[in-house]
C-alpha cells in the first residue's frame, strides 16, 4: 500500500465525524460530541486538534482510519480508500456495502440509547413507586420491584459496557417495550398501571398511552 502516516494526519477528523452524523460543538479548542460506539447523556466523546480522538466513557480511541473501520467495521485497506488515502475511491457496491454496515451500526446504536432511555425511566419510576409501599400494598408492589436489580444491570451495561455486553443486553431485552419520551410528560400516563400490565405479560399497547417496541 502506498501511503504515509502524513497523508492520515493530514484528514480533517472533525469533519469525517461531523459526516458520520455526531453533533460536535467546539470547546476549548477541541471538539465534544456524543460517542457514536456507546451510548451516553453527556459528551465524553473529544476530537482533539492533532486529528485524534478519545471517548472518556468506554475509551475507544486512535486516527480517522481508526474512526471508519470502527464506525463501518471495514478493514485497514477500505478505511483508507474511503478516506481517499489509498487507491481508487470504493466502488459503488463497496459503497453500499459500507453504508448498509453504518446503518446497522446506527441503528444499533440508536436501540442502545432507547432501550438506556428505557431502563433509567423504569429504575427510577420503580424507587419513586417503591416510597408508597405499605403493609397492604406489598403484594400489588413486589411484582413491579422484584426485576429492579435487572434493570439496574441493562441500564449499566448499556451506558458503561463494551460492544459485546451491551449486544447481550439488547438480546436479553428483545421485544422490550420502549417509553416513548413524550408520554413522561402526559398527566394521563400511568406508569405503576403501564409497568403492572407489562410484568403481567399484557400488551403494552393497552395501555392508553403509546409505545414502540425496541
Amino acid at each position: 500500500m502506498n501511503y504515509s502516516t502524513q497523508q492520515i494526519k493530514a484528514v480533517n477528523l472533525s469533519e469525517v465525524v461531523s459526516a458520520a452524523g455526531v453533533e460536535l460543538t467546539r470547546r476549548a479548542g477541541r471538539y465534544v460530541g456524543l460517542c457514536p460506539f456507546h451510548t451516553e447523556k453527556t459528551p465524553s466523546f473529544i476530537v482533539f486538534t492533532d486529528n485524534h480522538y478519545k471517548c472518556f466513557g468506554c475509551g475507544e480511541h486512535g486516527d480517522s482510519v481508526d474512526f471508519i473501520r470502527r464506525l463501518h467495521g471495514c478493514n485497514f485497506p477500505e478505511a483508507l480508500r474511503y478516506l481517499g488515502i489509498e487507491g481508487k475511491p470504493p466502488s459503488k457496491a463497496e459503497l453500499r456495502v459500507i453504508k448498509q454496515k453504518a446503518t446497522r451500526t446506527r441503528q444499533r446504536v440508536e436501540r442502545e440509547r432507547e432501550l438506556a432511555f428505557t431502563m433509567g425511566t423504569l429504575i427510577r419510576q420503580i424507587n419513586k413507586a417503591a416510597e408508597a409501599l405499605t403493609p397492604e400494598n406489598f403484594e400489588e408492589f413486589c411484582e413491579i420491584l422484584d426485576p429492579l436489580a435487572w434493570y439496574e444491570w441493562g441500564h449499566d451495561v448499556l451506558c458503561y459496557g463494551n460492544r459485546a455486553q451491551r449486544a447481550i443486553v439488547l438480546w436479553s431485552f428483545k421485544g422490550f417495550p420502549a417509553i416513548e419520551r413524550n408520554t413522561l410528560f402526559d398527566p394521563k400516563f400511568d406508569f405503576v398501571k403501564w409497568l403492572r400490565n407489562f410484568t403481567k405479560g399484557a400488551p403494552p399497547n393497552e395501555q392508553k398511552t403509546a409505545t414502540a417496541a425496541v
